[in-house]
């Protein structure tokens, strides 16, 4: 903007906002912090002097230049220079938009970023932001399940998780900071005093009964009638589904595909935070 310009708006009273990066460019200039060679342009008289038009490229602080470019161009900058996201103000990490990314470019994103330990928890909870993926056996059991639909099936115990070492899967969305989902989790209940089945459990669940209810010897040899005709897996005798009101039930171990209790990002350990960030890039 030129000074005759800001004379104008002056005298009408309307403010101008000077560019922020003056202050910077100006600085470096001084100190001759600039990047090759001047280019010359017009000339022109004036009462001071001839005044020449010159277009030149100087150096300025990554943190001044971040803090006051645009997201998109922060991103574009950070993707060709991870490093660089040590330079951006915490406060405006979460307006990059990471979610712009395709997965290819995510992954690209990613390799480029080498080793995820040396950026902060802001940094990674921004890049899974706007984010969904199918993962299949994550690095790290991640999520629990809906606490309400998990007493839907089985009463009498709270459901722990109990990693069976492969085999979980999850389909997550993120929007606010916040995952939500699906999950196919391994769970147990046990309760040697019985369980409640309020509902049919899917899934070849592994059961232990109560011998003075169905009978000593394997589940599938019971003789109690509400396990009777169905179909068995397997050496370690796993019904393709156990009935509700079954009596006598101590343990179930399944894993079942089940709606995941909303989860914060804010919540994960950082260990778990890194391995999603790297599964969602594996799987996306």
């Amino acid at each position: 903007m030129n000074r005759r310009l800001r004379e104008i708006l002056a005298s009408e009273g309307i403010r101008v906002a000077a560019d922020p990066l003056v202050s910077s460019v100006k600085a470096a200039l001084k100190k001759g912090q600039y990047i090759g060679e001047p280019q010359i342009g017009s000339y022109t008289v004036a009462p001071e002097g001839i005044v020449v038009e010159t277009t030149v490229s100087v150096v300025v602080p990554p943190s001044k230049v971040l803090a006051e470019a645009p997201p998109k161009e922060t991103l574009k900058m950070v993707f060709d220079k991870p490093e660089l996201l040590s330079d951006v103000p915490e406060s405006k990490i979460s307006d990059i938009p990471f979610r712009a990314l395709k997965p290819a470019q995510f992954k690209t994103f990613l390799t480029k970023m080498g080793g995820l330990s040396q950026y902060s928890d802001e940094v990674l909870r921004a890049l899974l932001e706007g984010r969904k993926a199918e993962i299949w056996e994550p690095q790290d059991l991640y999520f629990d399940a809906d606490p309400k639909e998990l007493a839907s099936y089985v009463g009498g115990a709270k459901g722990n998780l109990n990693d069976w070492g492969g085999g979980e899967y999850y389909e997550i969305s993120i929007k606010g900071g916040v995952v939500t989902g699906t999950g196919s989790i391994p769970y147990e209940w046990e309760n040697p005093r019985g369980l409640t089945i309020k509902r049919d459990v899917p899934d070849y669940p592994y059961i232990k009964l109560d011998p003075a209810v169905h009978g000593p010897g394997d589940p599938a040899d019971s003789t109690h009638p509400s396990l009777a005709g169905l179909r068995w897996e397997g050496m370690d005798n796993r019904p393709e589904y156990l009935p509700k009101g079954t009596p006598g039930v101590v343990s179930v171990d399944v894993q079942i595909g089940i709606d995941l209790k909303p989860t914060p990002l804010a919540s994960l350990p950082r260990s778990e935070l890194e391995s999603l960030v790297q599964d969602i890039a594996r799987d996306s």
